[in-house]
């Protein structure tokens, strides 16, 4: 059937116009395409705010590492601030581990002491009538009178000895005894920097002490001494130093005296002493730090109070 034409679709020379239908679809591929670019553009757009995003999320995460960096540093800054011994002076008061001076520059690096006076000396006993025993008048009075805190590590070379124990009493005043000696040396260290007027025993001489002029609030740490596998130092099985420790131990207590504990939280033991002693008696770097280690955790424990 012929297609029927209408007035108003027929030009002046008889061309037929498009009807509505054709305008239509026409209109509508049209519309397609500017859609479609539309969808590319938003996909762009959405492609660049996503790599945004994850750009963000990288500098998020770098900012929270930063932050937490931060932080870290914070903490340690306010344990410098809060640490109580940051210079102070540091005695250390005992036998060749003492004199050697190889455990101390450790504690120094971690403590922040401004000074630290070493006053071991070697093959010398907490007990006994021998020359420079820990007890006697000439080693209590070489201690510097402005010390802040003070260490005392003795025992191996009574142990050597095989000196007697003796009653764990602070009754105990035998200076023969381990436990004797170390009853006086603590008497006599505090008749010294806390200037008091007389000392506990009786019948021991304090009058040759030089005293601090006023009362010196001085902290002291009891050390043990530590492990070695020597039979000639420490016994068989080390018994005789483990009896020593012991004892040490036993002093710390009755003084109220804060203990360092080497001989048994140190990690010197049968099965690394020759890593860690060089000559099986005295530490080399490695058990220095093994010691040091004790002494800085067992200070911080104890520090007083700003």
């Amino acid at each position: 059937m012929a297609r029927q034409v209408y007035a108003d679709n027929v030009d002046a020379n008889g061309k037929v116009f498009e009807t509505v239908g054709d305008n239509i679809r026409k209109g509508a591929r049209a519309g397609d395409l500017l859609i479609l670019e539309k969808i590319d553009a938003l996909d762009h757009e959405i492609s660049s705010l996503q790599a945004d995003v994850t750009e963000n999320k990288s500098g998020i995460k770098k900012n929270s590492d930063d932050i937490y960096l931060l932080n870290e540093d914070l903490v340690e800054l306010k344990k410098l601030y809060d640490n109580w011994y940051k210079g102070k002076k540091l005695t250390t008061f005992g036998d060749g581990i003492t004199e050697q001076n190889l455990w101390q520059s450790f504690v120094k690096d971690k403590i922040l002491f401004a000074t630290i006076v070493n006053k071991g000396i070697s093959d010398t006993r907490i007990s006994g009538n021998i020359n420079n025993a820990m007890w006697q008048n000439n080693r209590i009075n070489a201690l510097p009178s402005d010390t802040d805190v003070l260490t005392i590590m003795g025992g191996t070379n009574d142990s050597v000895a095989s000196v007697n124990i003796g009653d764990i009493s602070i009754t105990n005043h035998n200076t023969n005894t381990f436990v004797g000696a170390y009853n006086v040396l603590i008497s006599k260290l505090l008749y010294k920097f806390y200037n008091l007027s007389s000392g506990k025993y009786s019948d021991i001489n304090y009058s040759g002490l030089i005293k601090s002029a006023t009362f010196k609030d001085i902290v002291i740490y009891i050390m043990t001494p530590p492990f070695n596998a020597n039979t000639n130092y420490s016994g068989e099985n080390s018994a005789r130093l483990k009896a020593i420790a012991d004892a040490t131990k036993d002093v710390a207590k009755m003084w109220g005296i804060p203990c360092i504990d080497i001989y048994y939280n140190s990690g010197i033991n049968t099965e690394n002493v020759n890593a860690l002693l060089q000559d099986g008696i005295l530490p080399n770097n490695l058990g220095a730090k093994k010691i040091a280690s004790v002494v800085v955790n067992e200070m911080k424990s104890h520090a007083p109070i700003n």
